[in-house]
């Protein structure tokens, strides 16, 4: 399979739908000064000379990576400085501590869900990015997984939605006659056959514990299809009904038969990537983000020769899809016009 680290098509997507709150901002348009409504005429040239100034991005410990080559290149276009801040997990919840007490970025890595934007309180705080000169760059479809409220846009996808799925050693499988399971119970009989072979199957970051859902959401995936997750935002099924409860205990009986790394309690995310990489364990069944983590390690050709994607779910090859923070920036509304249409700049130059 061809991997290109920013688009991943698959067969088969399913969005995750996520329980809403209420609106907690009121919205000023016309506001241009501090980043309300923004004309395609307010969008800078991508290469306009930015001498003094100096932008900061927040990025989890996830993310901090995938925007540290476009800033780069940006400093060198424009002569503008950027400073990647990573903030520490959980990233949400220390981010939106922060912006309540009127600390905020220029831009920020973030997850283009409703339910992430309205705590963000989007209207008040960020940049609108309607008419931005890089909307129809996208690939048909990308927008429709989220980045609006109220019909508004807050965010920018730098990457295709994250999909749920099982990332793969290609050498390894080859080397131990490997094929693409089609269930999860066949995932699980190839991954008794490798750790019999001497091979660790699945590699989990446990020491990073915000990943350790990828394997339950691929369990519910054919569940959350027939409307799981509806259910549950109506309180009519919840995480201790057969679904997701069974996918709870079948995750962790394959913790119990010892089908993960043994470094399971402290395995991070920089050496799941590396493991994979190194075909030091066969699979993870995790996001897009490994694919970027595994890129900051290594080069295009290098990936697209060693490593492989498939999805799973119980009962197939269902792929589930689920935006998350390593997929979107948003750009905050920061008081300074200046650095504000600079922040924009930096969006339309990695975009475009």
């Amino acid at each position: 399979m061809k991997i290109h680290k920013r688009i991943l098509a698959v067969a088969t997507a399913m969005v995750l739908a996520l329980g809403a709150c209420s609106d907690p901002g009121s919205g000023k348009a016309g506001d241009t000064a501090s980043g309300g409504e923004t004309s395609a005429q307010q969008w800078p040239e991508a290469t306009a000379k930015l001498e003094g100034t100096t932008l900061t991005v927040w990025a989890a410990q996830s993310s901090n990576q995938i925007p540290a080559g476009v800033a780069k290149k940006f400093e060198e276009a424009t002569g503008a400085k950027v400073n990647i801040v990573t903030i520490p997990d959980g990233y949400e919840q220390n981010v939106l501590t922060k912006v309540a007490t009127g600390d905020k970025p220029d831009l920020a890595m973030w997850q283009p869900t409703a339910s992430m934007l309205l705590p963000i309180n989007a209207k008040e705080n960020l940049q609108t990015l309607d008419g931005a000169p890089w909307e129809s760059k996208y690939a048909d479809g990308v927008l429709d997984y989220g980045g609006t409220l109220d019909g508004k846009r807050y965010s920018a996808f730098v990457s295709s939605p994250s999909t749920i799925g099982v990332w793969y050693n290609k050498e390894v499988f080859e080397k131990n006659g490997a094929t693409i399971p089609k269930s999860f119970d066949e995932l699980l009989t190839l991954a008794r056959d490798l750790k019999a072979k001497g091979v660790t199957p699945l590699n989990e970051m446990g020491g990073e514990w915000w990943a350790t859902q990828w394997t339950v959401q691929a369990l519910v995936a054919d569940a959350a299809a027939d409307g799981l997750w509806d259910r549950v935002n109506k309180n009519e099924d919840g995480f201790t009904g057969e679904a997701l409860q069974g996918a709870i205990d079948k995750y962790a009986s394959m913790i119990d038969e010892g089908l993960y790394n043994d470094d399971i309690k402290t395995g991070t995310f920089a050496q799941q990537a590396q493991a994979l990489l190194d075909g030091k364990a066969a699979m993870a069944i995790a996001t897009n983000s490994l694919l970027d983590n595994m890129g900051s390690l290594t080069d295009a050709k290098t990936l697209n020769e060693k490593i492989g994607f498939f999805p799973i779910s119980e009962k197939g090859n269902r792929a589930t899809n689920h935006p998350e923070q390593t997929n979107a920036v948003v750009a905050f509304k920061t008081g300074d016009a200046g650095r504000e249409a600079a922040a924009r700049q930096f969006l339309n130059f990695w975009l475009t």
